[in-house]
């Protein structure tokens, strides 16, 4: 899946496509090991969503969102936020918050690895306890999910 590096979800890994960008900023990112064919991965993100932390092997670069909006890249995992994934089968594959937001996700049977279906914009079955959940947006977009096939019953 290709998007801008911006767009990468805590967690996520991809490789680098293209940077559309002058040539002194190309030169910059250059030099901070940021080339095309290269693997990144998204490790941490400010609590105002700007700047995020990269990962790039052992090493950790700072960029900001406006320069991160001109680095293509392609995704290495076929992972979405809840809040964007269209109706469907998915498995939870990571939950994006601190402590507070994991326990309050864990009350509500939402764990890495539990099974949902979702039915409408803000809400989904979880089914294996066949109960319908409703969260909101800001909460959707903390849920990192793959899509899986319907289970026969």
């Amino acid at each position: 899946m290709k998007l801008n590096l911006n767009q990468l979800k805590e967690g996520m890994k991809a490789k680098i496509i293209s940077i559309d960008t002058n040539n002194r900023d190309r030169e910059r990112f250059y030099a901070l090991g940021l080339k095309p064919g290269k693997e990144i991965e998204l490790f941490h993100v400010s609590p105002f969503n700007d700047p995020k932390i990269f990962k790039m092997g052992e090493n950790k670069i700072l960029i900001r969102n406006s320069e991160a909006s001109r680095i293509m890249v392609e995704s290495k995992d076929n992972l979405i936020d809840l809040f964007s994934a269209p109706k469907g089968f998915y498995q939870v594959y990571r939950l994006n918050g601190g402590n507070f937001f994991t326990r309050k996700m864990s009350q509500k049977d939402i764990n890495e690895g539990t099974k949902i279906h979702k039915e409408t914009h803000n809400s989904f079955l979880l089914i294996e306890k066949n109960k319908t959940i409703f969260l909101g947006k800001g909460q959707l977009n903390k849920i990192l999910v793959s899509p899986i096939e319907k289970e026969e019953k």
